[in-house]
């Protein structure tokens, strides 16, 4: 899948993944922590078209910036931005979708709706907004109301 997808999404070939997941995408097999997320996740991201926020976008930027990624690593990680993935802009919509449930997560108590949860938000409010299953290993998404989450603990077989 290229630059396209999302217009009214509802696929189930598609799913949002969080910037663990991608980022365990792009170290691959290289480090052991990403190799067992990525074969924990396998059953859900195998045959999935990625959707990505732009916050996830922004974060995989700053930790190559930070890192400092190599140029060659960079180029690397922009190519597959550009060849394999469907990056998400925010529009109007996401914008209300995500002021209401940043509102939805404070009434309901969950942590979603603090500030350090920014970039959290967003990515959770893309796969609401299109209605796709996002795939995270973070706890943060778990319960988060209106949110299909695909996740899998550790030590644990995923169900498909």
């Amino acid at each position: 899948m290229s630059a396209q997808a999302p217009e009214g999404a509802l696929s189930p070939s598609l799913a949002v993944a969080d910037t663990v997941i991608v980022s365990a995408i792009l170290v691959g097999a290289q480090r052991a922590r990403e190799a067992e997320l990525l074969k924990r996740y396998d059953i859900h991201l195998r045959g999935k078209s990625l959707v990505l926020s732009f916050a996830t976008v922004a974060e995989l930027r700053y930790g190559a910036f930070k890192g400092p990624w190599s140029e060659s690593r960079r180029q690397a990680m922009e190519e597959w931005f550009s060849d394999t993935v469907t990056i998400v802009m925010p529009d109007n919509d996401l914008v209300n979708v995500c002021a209401n449930l940043r509102d939805t997560c404070r009434k309901n108590g969950h942590a979603l709706c603090d500030k350090i949860h920014d970039s959290d938000r967003w990515i959770a409010s893309t796969a609401i907004r299109y209605s796709i299953p996002l795939i995270s290993d973070d706890g943060i998404f778990r319960d988060v109301p209106g949110l299909t989450l695909l996740q899998v603990r550790a030590g644990q077989t995923a169900q498909s």
